[in-house]
């Protein structure tokens, strides 16, 4: 994709920058859950829509793999990252 190239003002001229790109990013709140393993280990991290309820289908939910203290993999169910997920249903699902 070709952005435009941004001015830079040096000394009352206007000149651009080489290969400088413009993007513009949204942030965008959102609930964010965290479960714990036996080992005080983060296991699941979820996120949704400001105030979604455990028990709807609206969570995008990872789950963490470790070795030993180490992350390894962090997937999601079914290997989707769509906010469909119900979190209190975070144990029964599987991770791709």
């Amino acid at each position: 994709m070709n952005y435009p190239r941004i001015p830079k003002v040096d000394q009352d001229q206007y000149t651009y920058e080489k290969d400088l790109e413009a993007r513009r990013t949204i942030e965008t709140p959102f609930t964010q859950r965290i479960a714990y393993n036996a080992s005080n280990m983060p296991e699941y991290i979820g996120a949704s829509a400001p105030g979604g309820n455990v028990t709807s289908s609206v969570w995008q939910i990872k789950k963490l793999f470790y070795s030993g203290n180490f992350v390894t993999a962090s997937l999601y169910v079914s290997g989707s990252s769509e906010f469909a997920y119900v979190w209190d249903d975070r144990a029964t699902y599987n991770y791709e």
